[in-house]
């Protein structure tokens, strides 16, 4: 069973996860001053039809870390990219990686194996949680989030930062991932991906804010009163100006 986490319908840039799927929570009602500054604004930023293309799997092929980290983790990544990400359990062979979609990332748990391997000309890379567990659950979900954020920029184009400590940064020890505050992609990594992930034929979703998209033409019909209120606007008929005569008699 497979999960998309980043999908190509028109989407806020908050939502990240199938409607309807068990555990997400309502968004909650706008005040009348939030509606007032988002009208302001433009309206929330959705994704432009067609142009999120390709897909990046995450292969979820172990039982020890909770699944929920996984897909919390994935759920970053498409939130922060735009690319489509679907989530998806299965099984990792060593010998001869199954891709699915343009790229494949597997969590795996196996002693055996290095803490994690990148082949980019392959189209696949694991981080394998055997060599990163701790049995403190924060300290174990932490380096499991971590983990799979590094391996998935070090996939998708982003060996390095310009920062000095960052997740894609040497880490020759396993508490060198305990350093770093959260699974965040450093902003100067990312903006590497777009160029680099196009050549695979994987791209980001383009968000636009609701009103732009309205005056471009491809908009959905609104469904909430800010959108309403952002369609009225754009789609209001001018007032017919005033005829105004010259009467030479009168003067005016």
């Amino acid at each position: 069973m497979k999960k998309i986490l980043f999908t190509l319908a028109v989407l806020a840039c908050t939502v990240s996860a199938i409607a309807g799927e068990p555990g997400v929570a309502a968004k909650a009602e706008l005040t009348p001053a939030q509606k007032k500054l988002q009208i302001i604004k433009g309206g929330e930023k959705i994704a432009k039809p067609g142009t999120q293309k390709g897909v990046v799997t995450v292969v979820d092929a172990q039982k020890r870390a909770s699944s929920d980290w996984i897909s919390a983790a994935a759920d970053y990544l498409a939130r922060e990219t735009h690319f489509r990400i679907e989530l998806r359990q299965g099984a990792f062979d060593a010998a001869k990686p199954t891709v699915y979609g343009e790229m494949t990332i597997y969590v795996i748990d196996d002693p055996n194996l290095p803490r994690s391997v990148v082949a980019p000309e392959d189209r696949w890379a694991y981080c394998n949680i055997a060599k990163i567990y701790s049995d403190k659950p924060a300290f174990f979900e932490a380096r499991t989030k971590k983990s799979l954020s590094r391996v998935f920029a070090m996939l998708c184009g982003g060996m390095s930062s310009n920062y000095a400590i960052s997740l894609v940064g040497p880490m020759p020890k396993v508490t060198d991932l305990d350093v770093i505050p959260n699974e965040h992609i450093p902003v100067d990594v990312t903006i590497r991906m777009n160029p680099y992930m196009e050549k695979f034929g994987v791209t980001p979703a383009l968000m636009k804010p609701y009103k732009l998209a309205v005056e471009e033409g491809w908009a959905p019909q609104p469904t909430n009163d800010v959108q309403k209120a952002i369609w009225e606007k754009v789609h209001a008929v001018p007032a017919t100006p005033m005829k105004i005569e010259f009467d030479p008699k009168k003067g005016r």
